[in-house]
């Protein structure tokens, strides 16, 4: 794979533990900030790794070349899908306090993801998921639930002792 060549415009790593103190400022929950942590943490390590330096770039094509790379890996679409989703959110605080002019990812369009079929119970599977054994039908339980406790415990013959 070729070594990104792309200007770092803003110390994304160096930022991570600000954009924390926003997160939390702004009430996000401990694991949506873990996880937008990690995403950043992930994406400046691509990009260090490709070259590009410690910082985020102000391209698309660095984003889209960690997000392909992502599905090269074998990661599932919607696991690609949520890194773009994640990714978004420091791109847009970097924006809004002006770390950077403009998000790289202003123009870009999420990632697919394929609806996945969701199997379909037959008549058959429906049945057998209903089926109440014979000591568990209404009128079973009905006759078991109004004799005395010692007998359902199987403590007794049902009679109470009497002192």
């Amino acid at each position: 794979m070729p070594k990104l060549k792309l200007p770092a415009l803003a110390p994304l790593s160096g930022l991570l533990p600000d954009w924390r103190i926003s997160l939390r400022a702004r009430g996000r929950s401990l694991a949506t900030i873990a996880s937008y942590l990690s995403v950043g943490e992930s994406f400046t390590e691509y990009m260090v790794a490709n070259g590009a330096g410690p910082g985020c770039n102000g391209r698309s094509r660095a984003v889209e070349q960690y997000l392909a790379d992502m599905r090269d890996r074998g990661l599932s679409p919607a696991t690609v899908a949520k890194h773009y989703r994640s990714l978004l959110q420091p791109f847009k605080w970097l924006t809004d306090d002006g770390e950077i002019a403009r998000s790289p990812m202003e123009r870009m369009s999420p990632p697919s993801v394929p609806e996945q079929a969701v199997p379909i119970l037959d008549d058959a599977a429906l049945s057998a998921l209903f089926a109440v054994p014979d000591d568990r039908k209404p009128e079973t339980l009905a006759v078991i639930h109004a004799m005395p406790t010692e007998f359902r415990k199987g403590q007794g013959d049902g009679e109470k002792d009497e002192d």
